[in-house]
């Protein structure tokens, strides 16, 4: 079974996992309970301070820590929709009021629009940037910078896919308290299986946070995937490489995509192809697993169209086998 659910890069980061074989004879040992090297590294990288960096078990476990920390009585939260649905669901859980913004048409957001909505217990603000799954930028810097000069709630910023679309707010934690910015090692440097992800903001909340989850667990990042993220840090020109390497890939998979008639690709900044299709998704989805193709079923995102489909694009090797399965299932 070939499974395009997720988003992951097809291959893996051979510098990283060459890391990890070398490091492997350490399993004997303790992680660095600061992950001192990969936060210096990271701190350089981005050129902001050690202070300003936390270390996590990944986008989502970054997320629900956040939350925790800032919630309060009727505190509310604002997202765009359709967005990750792992936002709305975290927050509903620890007991948010969700506020939803409707993408438009295009799947656009204005600046008015989330003004419009900003409501005086409104706690959080959270987008998507690429946005999830529409995989488009809904705000930019000067959007962003605006909102943080005329409001005092957080601002999450979900970068998890800056790697390709190199756009990015973290310059703005230096002058702003209240923006924090999500990273994840997951998708474009391809570290999903080893679960890691850093916050960037302020260094009071970083503090705050890192002493909430040091007294939940002293070591809550594995060793291995502390020094895969150094890995990919530090060898730019290998992971530019990688990088490229995978976007073409993207490209000639959605080039074939296109020949097939009725079929049609929504440009994206992701690991992932948006495609509509004659189909709807769950008839897509349910025709293709008969042909060994895994996708996402995209009814956990409200208000996607239920002709639109998220793939991940499939490696080399499965690429001729998945194209095969769309035109026979669409054309059968």
């Amino acid at each position: 079974m070939i499974d395009l659910r997720y988003g992951e890069m097809p291959v893996a980061f051979e510098p990283a996992v060459q890391r990890i074989k070398k490091e492997a004879n350490n399993i004997n040992k303790y992680p660095d309970e600061n992950y001192t090297q990969l936060i210096h590294t990271f701190a350089q990288k981005e050129q902001i301070k050690k202070e300003n960096i936390l270390i996590t078990n990944g986008s989502m476990s970054s997320f629900n820590m956040i939350l925790s920390a800032l919630y309060q009585k009727n505190a509310s939260m604002l997202i765009p929709s359709p967005t990750f649905f792992g936002f709305e669901q975290s927050a509903k859980h620890l007991g948010y009021k969700i506020q939803t913004l409707l993408l438009d048409q295009k799947f656009w957001l204005t600046i008015n629009a989330i003004k419009e909505k900003i409501l005086p217990q409104t706690t959080l603000i959270v987008l998507a940037n690429p946005n999830n799954p529409t995989w488009n930028m809904l705000v930019n810097n000067d959007q962003i910078q605006e909102l943080l000069e005329e409001m005092n709630a957080y601002i999450i910023i979900d970068e998890s896919y800056f790697a390709i679309s190199q756009e990015s707010c973290v310059p703005l934690i230096k002058q702003y308290d209240n923006l924090i910015v999500l990273r994840g090692f997951s998708k474009w440097y391809g570290l999903a299986w080893l679960r890691i992800g850093a916050i960037l903001a302020n260094p009071l909340l970083i503090q705050r946070l890192a002493n909430d989850a040091s007294s939940l667990n002293k070591f809550p990042v594995n060793s291995i995937a502390v020094h895969a993220a150094q890995e990919v840090l530090q060898q730019q020109k290998e992971m530019d490489q990688y990088i490229a390497t995978f976007s073409a890939l993207k490209t000639d998979f959605e080039k074939q995509l296109w020949q097939i008639p009725e079929v049609q690709i929504l440009a994206t900044k992701t690991t992932f192809s948006l495609i509509y299709t004659p189909l709807c998704n769950s008839e897509l989805c349910k025709k293709l697993e008969t042909h060994g193709v895994l996708i996402k079923k995209t009814s956990i995102y409200p208000n996607l169209e239920k002709n639109m489909s998220v793939i991940s694009v499939p490696s080399r090797n499965d690429m001729s086998h998945v194209i095969k399965a769309f035109v026979t299932v669409l054309w059968q």
